[in-house]
């Protein structure tokens, strides 16, 4: 079982910054610089990656911020519009998925196509999982996803009981399984959206599995508010294997190493 150690926010020129913000900014820009090297390799435009980058974090955040309020039922209502945009907690799929909503509009914007857009995307998710490693750690290291009780050797010692914790569990996961396939993927000739297609079926398979390790987790219409987001994302995976055929049209051509 492993001890809760509890880190203090950092004091810093008269303020405090919280881990969760701290490693979230360093995902950030791990995840940024790392998408311009891949780019540069890949012969994209590099500027283009990091406008494309820039909408992407701006949404995400928005997208982050608005679907953290799908975890409280009936708190709609209760709000005005200043309050949804007011400082508070942020949702991990909210980002994820307010960040490809941002992409798709300025791809729209550039009157990008198609093919093009889907190099882009690509791109970013070979690295992707990198930056994000960094900003599920802050998760990590404030506790602030207790799950289900347990006295596996992977609980942790929460201060009322040993618990599974949901966002140390998705480090390793990050950590041991989808960084290390992602790099070896990139060592090997790889198709059009590949990365892309890999990315949303492992990640929305194990945050499905992983929601069945929370606690009374909300429900609309009897199924998680994780179910629904990541059910979508396992379903857009499987959308993208079958339209694109990325595990089976290989080009020997591409071949890159991941950064």
């Amino acid at each position: 079982m492993l001890p809760y150690v509890d880190l203090a926010p950092i004091h810093l020129a008269g303020g405090w910054i919280r881990w969760p913000m701290l490693c979230a900014s360093m995902g950030v820009l791990v995840a940024h610089f790392a998408l311009l090297a891949r780019a540069r390799r890949l012969t994209l435009d590099v500027p283009t990656a990091a406008s494309m980058s820039f909408f992407m974090v701006i949404a995400g955040l928005l997208g982050a911020r608005l679907f953290k309020l799908a975890y409280f039922p009936g708190v709609w209502s209760q709000l005005s519009w200043l309050d949804l945009f007011a400082a508070g907690g942020l949702a991990s799929f909210g980002g994820l998925a307010g960040g490809l909503l941002g992409a798709l509009v300025y791809f729209a914007a550039r009157r990008m196509g198609a093919a093009l857009a889907l190099d882009y995307l690509d791109a970013l998710a070979a690295v992707f999982p990198l930056g994000w490693l960094f900003g599920r750690l802050g998760c990590a290291i404030t506790h602030d996803h207790p799950g289900l009780a347990s006295s596996s050797v992977f609980a942790v010692a929460y201060p009322d009981m040993p618990r599974f914790d949901l966002g140390y569990i998705e480090v390793l996961f990050l950590a041991l399984v989808m960084i290390p396939l992602f790099v070896v993927l990139a060592r090997r000739p790889q198709s059009r959206g590949l990365f892309l297609t890999v990315f949303f079926l492992l990640y929305g398979g194990f945050r499905l599995s992983l929601d069945t390790l929370h606690v009374d987790p909300p429900r609309y219409l009897g199924v998680t508010v994780d179910q629904w987001a990541y059910g979508s994302m396992l379903l857009l995976g499987v959308a993208l294997a079958v339209t694109l055929r990325p595990f089976r049209n290989l080009n020997p051509l591409r071949r890159e190493v991941f950064a």
